[in-house]
């Protein structure tokens, strides 16, 4: 079996096709490398990996945006073609997806950290993404509060959705630390 394991940006936007009734989503993802040659020339060379995933539901698709960095594993394929441009022989690979993640950080959208209504203050390690893997699932939140009271959407898996509303919402109830200080959310 032949693995294949990316970190990169996305070139466009993911697109969601149909084959034959069955759904899936095409992205390509650009690895770039940068190295300074034995001359002291600096060099930058760019992989482009041809991405399909099988799960066009899956809540991670839509945040698929150009530019957007994600981490990308599964069964790897490499191919050989002819180059238009110059008129050699080149090879690609393409991989079918079987594990995705967004690794790029936080954007303006999202804040850094938001509170459940409990006050419980969480991360957003990862774009869109809070980890609420060792909340129960009876306990895990439907929607955070960044500091000026505004309500996010979160789904049982940690994404954030939306912006729940524009309004600010009731402030969550001010809870103290292990160390005796308020929390805060910023």
């Amino acid at each position: 079996m032949f693995k294949i394991e990316v970190i990169g940006n996305l070139g466009g936007d993911a697109e969601v096709k149909n084959d034959n009734g069955r759904l899936y989503v095409q992205f390509s993802v650009a690895d770039t490398r940068k190295f300074t040659k034995e001359d002291g020339t600096k060099q930058e060379v760019t992989n482009w990996i041809s991405c399909f995933y099988r799960n066009a539901e899956s809540e991670v698709v839509k945040y698929l945006k150009k530019g957007v960095r994600v981490f990308v594993r599964g069964n790897g394929d490499l191919r050989l073609f002819s180059s238009a441009k110059d008129r050699m022989m080149k090879a690609g690979a393409s991989i079918n997806v079987q594990e995705i993640e967004l690794v790029g950080g936080t954007s303006d959208e999202i804040p850094r950290q938001l509170a459940m209504s409990n006050g419980q203050i969480l991360n957003v390690l990862k774009a869109y993404f809070v980890d609420v893997q060792n909340i129960p699932q009876e306990q895990r939140p439907k929607e955070l509060f960044d500091k000026h009271g505004v309500a996010y959407d979160c789904n049982e898996n940690g994404f954030i959705t939306a912006v729940h509303n524009e309004q600010p919402a009731e402030q969550p109830s001010e809870e103290q630390n292990a160390d005796g200080s308020p929390t805060e959310v910023y």
